[in-house]
């Protein structure tokens, strides 16, 4: 048995006003230090965290993780229940918001903002009635990004979408623009805008003539070079490799082509395309193949502030802890430096508190009693509990059962077959974007008419 000492959290997960995780460079999202605890218990199977102090608070929920499912969980919640609801969200993070991260930089004394994570609202216009009242109530208009966003900025700049070949796998060092497609991809309309057909792009690679005929023949394939009947089609590329379909179908033998088309979905994938049936590599916009469900005429893909989801998060987070910024709604909170002091305080009917890796959770008694949790987590390296009547998991999925100790065998077995894949943003200050222009290289510029504070 653990010691205990008891006292109240009432200063416990305090800020001092000079902390303001956004304008941190270096590594961030899971930045140093923030899986410290979590890998001791999930890798090292770390159960003693020494002398743990009982905190006497019992909350009405406690929410683990403060990304924007854990966020809404807690809005939803006191909205159902009342707002006097006493609500803790614990993270591991020095920030909220989960993927959801915002950045800032200083630049020549000029803010810029950008977004270190999730960057946009997807299909908001498919979103269910609740999504669409949770908009309204925190002040989220999707209506603004219609006139907000900078729609023409790429055909006005005459940009395009590129390939960068490298000298060590290629042979030298080239930007090649990308052809002509009927379609918009990633950033809004950019690719419409280059005038090059498949033939004059590929001719333009630095390949050996072989190599051109095969890149081009991947480019100008498809489903209907699959000589199978109709009717037998989606079975088919479904039970079938798409590297077996590059290399016996389309005749590829070039590594240098195999190489491209293996990292052609790592954006959209956690692996690449070499183990993927037909059917998953199209679906992830594999080379040769229309992404698919990348752009969609009803939701084009303009729904984003300039720190990306952030903006979500932040307009949850002051409709929650009302004193932390001021701003009547997201548009306005863009440009509003938030006081992260007003997190934690004993006061807030909600509570945010940051740099707290919960370690274990379990019921008080009776495992199907759900009226008693305690939750036990890390703050300052210093072992902590507190105790909750509900408890909603939002953390990562993978890490739930190495924390929750009665979590039945079926749902044990099931999350831990999650995995999650690496990405990593890097945002880089430029005092001007010439280069680009001269280039005509598409860049994600974040320009909007109303914030010229934002990035280029």
């Amino acid at each position: 048995m653990l010691p205990f000492a008891c006292r109240s959290d009432a200063v416990l997960g305090s800020l001092t006003p000079s902390y303001y995780p956004p304008s941190l460079t270096g590594l961030r999202g899971s930045h140093p230090g923030s899986n410290t605890h979590s890998h001791a218990r999930a890798w090292a199977g770390k159960s003693d965290w020494g002398s743990t102090t009982k905190l006497d608070n019992v909350y009405d929920l406690i929410v683990v993780g403060g990304g924007i499912s854990g966020l809404a969980a807690a809005y939803f919640y006191q909205q159902k229940h009342g707002k006097d609801k006493k609500v803790l969200i614990l993270d591991n993070h020095d920030d909220f918001g989960g993927h959801a991260k915002r950045n800032e930089h200083t630049i020549d004394g000029e803010l810029r903002i950008g977004y270190g994570g999730s960057q946009s609202i997807v299909e908001p216009k498919h979103a269910s009635k609740a999504v669409h009242a949770l908009f309204q109530d925190i002040g989220v208009d999707t209506g603004r990004f219609n006139t907000a966003y900078n729609k023409d900025f790429y055909k006005r700049h005459n940009l395009g979408a590129v390939t960068y070949f490298n000298k060590a796998t290629f042979g030298q060092d080239k930007i090649v623009k990308h052809p002509y497609c009927n379609y918009p991809n990633y950033i809004e309309g950019m690719i419409m805008h280059s005038k090059l057909s498949n033939d004059a792009a590929v001719q333009q690679v630095p390949l050996s003539d072989k190599g051109k005929q095969q890149l081009l023949r991947v480019l100008n394939g498809g489903l209907h070079a699959i000589d199978v009947p109709k009717e037998q089609l989606k079975d088919y590329i479904r039970a079938n490799s798409y590297f077996d379909y590059l290399k016996n179908t389309l005749g590829v033998d070039d590594p240098a082509i195999l190489k491209m088309a293996r990292n052609s979905s790592l954006d959209w994938a956690s692996s690449g395309t070499d183990v993927m049936s037909i059917a998953k590599a199209k679906s992830t916009g594999a080379m040769g193949f229309k992404p698919k469900s990348v752009y969609d005429e009803d939701n084009p893909y303009i729904y984003h502030f300039p720190d990306g989801n952030a903006g979500v998060a932040r307009a949850l987070v002051k409709k929650m802890v009302p004193k932390i910024a001021v701003g009547r709604n997201a548009e306005e909170l863009v440009l509003s430096k938030f006081n992260y002091d007003e997190l934690d305080k004993s006061s807030n009917a909600v509570r945010i508190r940051l740099n707290s890796t919960v370690v274990n959770v379990k019921h008080g008694g009776n495992p199907n009693d759900s009226s008693e949790v305690f939750v036990n987590y890390i703050n300052d390296n210093k072992s902590h509990q507190v105790k909750g009547k509900n408890v909603v998991m939002a953390c990562y999925n993978m890490m739930i059962p190495h924390i929750v100790s009665d979590l039945p065998a079926e749902q044990y077995a099931a999350l831990r077959l999650q995995t999650k894949a690496p990405l990593q943003y890097s945002s880089i200050g430029l005092k001007n974007w010439r280069a680009f222009k001269e280039m005509e290289m598409g860049v994600d510029p974040f320009v909007r008419r109303k914030y010229k504070k934002i990035y280029l």
